[in-house]
C-alpha cells in the first residue's frame, strides 16, 4: 500500500510551479535550440497549469476534472515525460531537466492525498469530517 504524504493544497502549489518552471525551462537551462525538447516543456507546462485552473481540488478555479484524472494524468504524462528524452531522440544535447520533471510528476501523482478532507460545525457544535 502507497503511503500518501503530500496534502492536496501543496499538490495545488507544486503543479503551478512545475507549469511555470517547464514553461520558462527552455531559456532558463538553455535548451531552446532543441526543438522537440522545448516544443515538450511548452506543451507541459501549459497542460499542466490548464488541468490545474480546472482540477477539483484545492488550486482549482473551474474544478471540473476529478483528482483522481488529474493524479493519473500527472503519473501518465510524467512517465512520457521522463522517457520523451530517448523517445524524440534529444537525449545526446538534454535529457536531464525532462527526466527529473517527468520523475517528479509521477512522484506527486502517487504520493498526493486522493480525498479532501474538511472539517466542519454542525449547528449543534459536532464536529464532523467529510470527503469531497
Amino acid at each position: 500500500m502507497l503511503v500518501r504524504l503530500f496534502p492536496r493544497i501543496l499538490h495545488a502549489i507544486l503543479d503551478y510551479g512545475a507549469g511555470l518552471l517547464l514553461l520558462a525551462a527552455p531559456f532558463l537551462f538553455h535548451f531552446s535550440q532543441e526543438r522537440p525538447a522545448t516544443v515538450l516543456s511548452i506543451l507541459f507546462g501549459i497542460t499542466i497549469l490548464g488541468m490545474s485552473l480546472l482540477t477539483n481540488y484545492e488550486g482549482g478555479i473551474r474544478k471540473t476534472i476529478p483528482m483522481d484524472i488529474h493524479l493519473y494524468a500527472d503519473i501518465f504524462g510524467g512517465a512520457y515525460l521522463a522517457l520523451s528524452p530517448w523517445l524524440y531522440m534529444f537525449s545526446e544535447t538534454t535529457y536531464a531537466f525532462h527526466l527529473i520533471m517527468g520523475l517528479g510528476l509521477c512522484l506527486s501523482g502517487l504520493l498526493t492525498v486522493r480525498e479532501s478532507q474538511r472539517i466542519y460545525m454542525h449547528r449543534s457544535g459536532e464536529r464532523h469530517i467529510y470527503h469531497r
